[in-house]
């Protein structure tokens, strides 16, 4: 059994925060289709779970990237 958690986190490493800049719309579309799912499964996440993912995801990617898309 995975935690809501460790679910988001497994994909949540896979999130694009340059999709905008993508040239190939088949590319363009599965960047985004992928970033809203994720972003979904953050929103489902219980608070003190999101202060946990937060933290995961600045341990990876830059703060200023994290704070504009999950809050």
């Amino acid at each position: 059994y995975m935690s809501d958690l460790e679910k988001f986190l497994k994909y949540a490493f896979s999130y694009d925060f340059y999709a905008q800049y993508i040239d190939d719309g088949r590319q363009y579309q599965n960047a985004t289709s992928n970033n809203s799912r994720i972003e979904s499964n953050f929103k489902a996440l219980s608070s003190k779970d999101k202060k946990l993912a937060i933290k995961a995801l600045e341990a990876k990617f830059s703060k200023e990237n994290v704070e504009k898309v999950f809050k």
